[in-house]
């Protein structure tokens, strides 16, 4: 990593490597320096885009983090919430035949994705593992989420299929995968940077870390266009504690129902509560219902 000439400048970079206090960043002119913050600022998170000085001819000092566009937190505690990823614009919500799909915890990735203003997929990996017996299941599954709206992949990395419209959806987007362990995360992803080697090579002579730079959150860029940011931690998020409303607004269904009797409406023992009128009906799917209600005593 050449040395950085302009000490003292105030400059724009984006943190692509997080080791908790230490950084990486990368300049608008694609520049990677190694990182700190102010001592007792707020730590920037992979996505940030920050303002920097820098301190010496090869390390930059974080003045100040801009205003995020949206964010994923982790549960820090009961009650409290700590950032994860910052920016990110689209959650990839990817299943498999093996682990089999749950449910349930695909509406809490959705809940999360729409409280925070971020878009969703689906992307089933390993279709060519689904056996002609579980076909339906998964159509069946699929077809949930298409009628709300939820675009959905249908993946095979051996045999080649639709990874290339999968590349085109992260095209200017910063993505995360999501799932549980064992669906792929990690195998998509290195398909999807596999053209980015000098790239990562790039990052693990910066860091100084070799290969284990994979074990840190860390940026990368899509050589067909987009980026995705790739951490252990932020793969497997859980959901934090929120009002009821905001979990309520991440069921995108719950918004073209007839209006409840009361406005502040929680959806379970209310008289008139047209949600509930809704599951009862099948006008809203009953299992996605049970889903709400599930996370209301969960997380509030």
């Amino acid at each position: 990593m050449a040395p950085v000439q302009n000490s003292g400048a105030t400059n724009r970079a984006r943190v692509v490597v997080n080791f908790g206090a230490e950084l990486l960043i990368e300049t608008t002119q694609g520049e990677l320096i190694r990182a700190k913050p102010r001592r007792g600022a707020t730590l920037p998170v992979c996505g940030d885009w920050v303002s920097y000085q820098m301190a010496d001819t090869q390390t930059a000092r974080i003045d100040s983090i801009e205003p995020r566009a949206s964010a994923l937190y982790r549960p820090q505690g009961r009650h409290r919430k700590r950032v994860m990823a910052a920016n990110v614009n689209q959650l990839l919500v990817v299943i498999a035949p093996e682990p089999a799909p749950d449910a349930f915890l695909i509406d809490r990735y959705l809940v999360a994705a729409e409280v925070e203003g971020i878009s969703a997929r689906l992307v089933l990996n390993k279709w060519d593992l689904v056996t002609s017996e579980q076909a339906p299941y998964y159509e069946s599954l699929l077809n949930e989420y298409e009628s709300l709206g939820y675009a959905v992949h249908r993946v095979s990395v051996p045999r080649e299929i639709g990874l290339q419209r999968l590349k085109e959806a992260i095209d200017e987007h910063l993505s995360i995968l999501v799932g549980q362990s064992g669906v792929g995360k990690s195998s998509l992803t290195r398909i999807l940077i596999a053209s980015s080697e000098v790239k990562v090579g790039a990052l693990s002579e910066a860091t100084g870390t070799g290969q284990h730079t994979t074990t840190a959150t860390t940026l990368y860029h899509v050589p067909s266009g987009g980026d995705i940011l790739d951490s252990p931690g932020v793969r497997d998020f859980k959901l934090w504690t929120m009002p009821i409303s905001d979990i309520a607004q991440g069921f995108i269904e719950f918004c073209s129902q007839r209006p409840c009797r009361f406005h502040n409406c929680t959806h379970r023992d209310e008289p008139e509560c047209g949600i509930r009128d809704a599951a009862q009906s099948g006008d809203i799917s009953p299992r996605r219902y049970e889903s709400y209600l599930r996370l209301v005593r969960e997380l509030t």
